[in-house]
């Protein structure tokens, strides 16, 4: 009796919900097929940030064993329209974008449209950006892939605008730039080399970005929802509601939902396949998850470096208490308002994805991932701690205690270690008191119970932070060659403005419509403070003297390595802005 019951109310349920989409009431899909206790838990994580009022919107979606078991959203999408967020809500992917720029590639190489060995000058041959490094021009294909190629990491002049200005432009704005490092000496985060990327596969595909990824990817693989840089959904920043600006395509242009983005990530996890059919060969998933470090300089414990995709360890224990490592992928995205990011498991057929609406509404993919494999199945899983630097081209030495006195950046911060026993990092009225550990060889800050250390890597004098939990170590600062700032650079002090702003429009963020720049002597050295609009938190970093012309970002990885240059017209170029000045400092 019960039976029959149970079929009567599923046949009345099936006819409600003909009734509700015929009468045009469209109602997100929600997936359940999780414990109560995984629900719970999951849930839990996701409630708390909208009652903390940390996020407007997010939205989830699990995937396992070739299924959406788990999917859901939480708050509004549009809070003053009172439109709620489900799997179905659409976000900004930011540059989860590049690993389908990854992909594209990978898909023109098996049609033997270009081969990801070649420099992409091949291909771009008006390319013709120049190094002070004592390597040759070009510029790998594979190594723009894994942020290795030495190229800088923004052109900020155009990247956020209303009209997008052409490719070729990127291209003319690079030329007049050098490359920020050597070939494989890190791994440093490049949104230039990603636009350069696009511009390859739509001279390779002959079809746009956009075009190329809607017809090969997101069709075939049944993503309806997804599109490159149209419709872009409100935002909230600082407990406003704002519309983002169009963003270069290849670098994060895509919009989608978590449901979408469970049909790439189960692709992924089924080695090219989906259920509409073979999107692409095994070899070229195996090819874009290898992790690349072999030739690589530098490299930091936390992560690996694959196309478009980060690496990580995860150690899981089944029922039998059988422990076993497995690797983990994904990337994640964050525009100002949006964050994105996604995690899988091959081995295990796992993964999920996470979307947030807001600047503060950042959830990890991983954390949510170890719980789903903890709570529903027993696996016991843990980030394994893998120590990558062993595998780094360069061997790492103790430097002495003379070698370590000096100026050094640590991120974009300056620092003047003039003991080797205590030392401070001022960030404006914050104060962090690096002291040494008894006779160790470690500095910690008791202000932020955070560990560093000197070593010596050939003639480099580099600062690793140092994991208080874990003992992963990153490459986060170095020491450079402090010269006094010359005459020349002293008579260009001053204000500046830029005469070649591409409009952003009435964006509320990261709008360089008139943008400004102040060059400054901080304590002997050259410092830049680079000017938005909207008043932006930007990087203020300080500059090495090359020559009379030229000074380049000090530091190591983001936000470093990006040359100030003088036009022979006398103006500064910086970032893709021509600057004139309007007030000297003398």
């Amino acid at each position: 009796m019960k039976k029959k019951i149970r079929i009567i109310l599923r046949i009345v349920a099936l006819f409600v919900a003909a009734e509700i989409v015929s009468s045009g009431v469209v109602f997100g899909q929600t997936f359940n097929s999780i414990k109560p206790e995984t629900k719970n838990t999951i849930d839990s994580i996701f409630n708390a940030k909208i009652e903390a009022k940390k996020t407007v919107g997010v939205s989830i979606a699990i995937v396992d064993n070739e299924k959406v078991v788990y999917s859901n959203g939480y708050g509004y999408s549009n809070k003053e329209e009172e439109i709620k967020a489900s799997d179905q809500s659409i976000y900004r992917v930011g540059s989860i974008t590049k690993s389908f720029t990854a992909l594209s590639l990978l898909k023109l190489q098996e049609e033997q449209k270009l081969s990801l060995d070649d420099p992409i000058q091949k291909y771009i041959p008006e390319l013709t950006i120049k190094s002070d490094f004592d390597t040759d021009n070009n510029i790998y294909i594979k190594d723009i892939l894994t942020h290795t190629s030495g190229l800088p990491n923004d052109i900020l002049n155009g990247m956020f605008t209303e009209e997008l200005p052409k490719n070729e432009w990127i291209i003319d704005a690079l030329n007049k730039q050098k490359m920020a490092s050597p070939r494989n000496y890190f791994t440093s985060y490049s949104n230039v080399g990603y636009m350069l990327l696009g511009e390859l596969i739509e001279r390779e595909s002959g079809m746009n970005y956009s075009e190329y990824i809607n017809k090969e990817i997101f069709q075939s693989l049944g993503m309806k929802n997804s599109t490159v840089n149209k419709n872009i959904p409100v935002s909230y920043l600082k407990n406003e509601q704002i519309q983002e600006s169009s963003v270069i395509p290849s670098i994060g242009g895509i919009n989608s939902n978590v449901l979408d983005m469970s049909k790439f990530m189960m692709m992924m996890i089924n080695k090219g396949k989906s259920s509409s059919g073979k999107l692409m060969h095994k070899t070229s998933i195996n090819e874009m998850e290898k992790e690349r470090f072999t030739k690589t300089k530098l490299l930091d414990d936390w992560e690996g470096t694959a196309y478009a995709l980060t690496v990580q360890e995860v150690t899981v224990n089944n029922k039998k208490n059988s422990t076993k490592e497995v690797k983990m992928y994904g990337h994640g995205g964050d525009t100002p308002s949006f964050h994105a990011d996604y995690k899988y498991i091959p081995e295990l057929k796992v993964g999920v994805v996470v979307m947030s609406n807001t600047d503060a509404g950042y959830v990890s993919a991983r954390s949510v991932l170890l719980d789903y494999l903890n709570t529903e199945k027993e696996l016991k899983a843990k980030l394994s701690v893998v120590n990558r630097a062993q595998f780094q081209e360069a061997k790492t030495e103790i430097p002495s205690p003379k070698e370590i006195l000096g100026t050094y950046t640590i991120g974009t911060y300056k620092v003047d270690v003039d003991s080797i026993d205590r030392f401070h990092l001022k960030i404006g009225s914050f104060t962090a008191d690096f002291e040494k550990q008894n006779d160790s060889l470690f500095y910690f800050i008791p202000q932020l119970n955070q560990k560093y250390r000197f070593v010596k890597v050939g003639n480099e004098i580099l600062v690793k932070s140092v994991s208080v939990h874990t003992g992963r170590e990153g490459y986060v600062g170095n020491k450079f060659d402090n010269k006094q700032i010359t005459d020349s650079w002293k008579n260009r002090l001053g204000k500046y403005e830029a005469i070649n702003a591409i409009s952003c429009g009435e964006a509320k963020t990261f709008n360089f419509s008139t943008a400004k720049l102040e060059l400054k002597e901080t304590d002997g050295v050259l410092q830049a403070f680079l000017q938005s609009k909207t008043n932006d938190s930007l990087p203020q970093p300080f500059f090495k003297i090359v020559d009379d012309s030229t000074a380049q970002e000090a530091g190591i990885g983001r936000n470093t390595g990006t040359y100030l240059m003088v036009l022979d017209n006398g103006n500064l170029y910086y970032n893709g802005f021509e600057f004139k000045r309007i007030k000297s400092a003398l």
